[in-house]
């Protein structure tokens, strides 16, 4: 079992979105530590206030906490800025 870091999203999700306040985890940085990222409203990279520069994809995934959801998504970075981020996969949760 490997290190993950989270993911706060502040830039729009599609549909259909998490809740509010939902960090999300990823092992997709580099070098994932139990750190805290943030994709910012102006679609960059940033972790602890610092940009990045991310150059790639970072799959983002988590629940709705009581709501049973779960949600992945994908989003593809060029030169540090947000080309996208798709849905990869949203379910209600079986268990």
């Amino acid at each position: 079992m490997g290190l993950y870091d989270n993911i706060i999203c502040e830039y729009p999700l599609p549909e259909p979105i998490a809740p509010d306040g939902v960090e999300f985890q990823t092992k997709d940085t580099p070098d994932p530590h139990l750190r805290v990222y943030t994709i910012t409203a102006n679609g960059r990279l940033h972790l602890d206030g610092s940009d990045q520069n991310f150059d790639g994809e970072v799959r983002f995934y988590g629940d709705g906490d009581t709501s049973g959801e779960w949600y992945d998504y994908c989003a593809k970075f060029t030169d540090g800025q947000l080309l996208e981020i798709t849905l990869v996969k949203a379910q209600k949760s079986t268990v």
